[in-house]
């Protein structure tokens, strides 16, 4: 069996699921005795792959500018042949530009990540995206995303495997936390028990939702909740937009926006519900996984990947496509349970989240992935 050389190419490494799954790959083909590099303009998580020897090189693949991207073409070639790389997946649009000729030149097997449908509501959108379509073998990380790829760049379906993106659930377990820290996490970030949580996880930005979620804020009794927005803030108009409506409809001491959070396992924990209102469907959001192995349950929007991991899940809390009446009611229902009956609502989703969406599955398909197309 050919030793795998890997490069990953990845815009940032700061935060979301795209970021942690390049982290997990690359760390596993360490692990391996295999060779693993990424190229990225860096981050938080670095650190992850520098403390587990896989070569970090920083390169500006985050860039949208056409110059920049033919500037990285020779960059990524010289990576490439210097350590003798034989496979190349590119987990984003504008890199996959410059991997695409790169790997056809030196003749590199390529693999390619659709994270999602992205926005395809031009013809010049729809020819941006589709360059990832022409990589020699193709991740979707839903079905849910497998189909719409397929409508959008008639892409062949023998070049698409779905390989869910993978939940570490010996992170993500509750009985794992250690209480000292858990406090300490309360009191460092001003946080309390004396009413029930409702947790948004998800980074600021429209798409996400929540802006409209403040409607239904409006509606709910603000003695029983108190809402914590958990998500990168990078989209500067976006916060402002947002805080902004939280002032104006009086939720200012019913909300907190808490940014990006290390580690979201204090936050699932102190929650009571978790919610995902997505205006557009997820490619997979992992969070609802998440939010599961954490013996939580989840409101949302029964849409795009999510739906995937809700499959087990009772019909009560998979809400309609922006049916916020239906959303309200499964909040209050919730707000007024004791965890007992939560735990009860949750068991059957946390078993088919470990069975279905482990990251030691997403590590095992992606690695038998890059084997099958270096024995062609």
């Amino acid at each position: 069996m050919k030793k795998i050389r890997l490069l990953q190419v990845i815009p940032n490494l700061n935060s979301g699921g795209a970021e942690r799954g390049t982290v997990d790959i690359a760390n596993a083909i360490v692990k391996s005795d295999n060779i693993s590099f990424v190229v990225s303009n860096g981050g938080r998580l670095e650190r992850n792959l520098k403390l587990n020897k896989t070569n970090f090189i920083k390169l500006p693949v985050h860039s949208k500018n056409p110059w920049i991207i033919y500037r990285n073409i020779n960059k990524i070639k010289n990576i490439v042949k210097k350590n003798n790389i034989n496979i190349i997946h590119t987990r984003s649009r504008a890199p996959a530009w410059s991997t695409y000729y790169v790997a056809k030149k030196n003749k590199t097997k390529s693999v390619s990540t659709f994270h999602n449908i992205y926005d395809s509501s031009n013809k010049l959108k729809k020819i941006y995206n589709s360059q990832l379509g022409k990589a020699n073998s193709i991740i979707a990380i839903s079905n849910f995303v497998k189909s719409k790829i397929i409508e959008l760049y008639n892409i062949p379906e023998k070049k698409i495997r779905v390989i869910h993106r993978g939940i570490d659930g010996e992170y993500f377990d509750i009985m794992k936390i250690k209480e000292d820290l858990f406090l300490e996490f309360i009191k460092n970030n001003n946080l309390f028990y004396d009413k029930k949580i409702i947790l948004y996880p998800a980074r600021l930005t429209s798409w996400k939702g929540q802006i409209e979620f403040l409607d239904i804020l409006k509606k709910l009794d603000s003695n029983k909740y108190f809402c914590i927005f958990a998500g990168d803030d990078n989209n500067l108009s976006y916060t402002k937009k947002l805080i902004h409506k939280i002032n104006s409809l009086g939720l200012s001491s019913s909300c907190k926006l808490m940014g990006h959070v290390d580690d979201m396992r204090y936050l699932y924990k102190l929650s009571h519900v978790v919610i995902n209102a997505s205006i557009k469907p997820e490619g997979f959001g992992r969070t609802i996984g998440e939010s599961f192995l954490m013996n939580k349950p989840v409101i949302a929007y029964d849409h795009g990947g999510v739906s995937e991991q809700m499959k087990m899940y009772e019909k009560d809390f998979k809400i309609p496509y922006k049916d916020q009446e239906k959303m309200l009611n499964s909040i209050n229902f919730l707000l007024d349970v004791n965890y007992e009956s939560i735990s009860k609502i949750v068991s059957k989703s946390n078993l088919y989240i470990k069975n279905n969406f482990s990251k030691k599955n997403m590590i095992s398909k992606t690695v038998k992935l890059y084997q099958d197309i270096l024995s062609k």
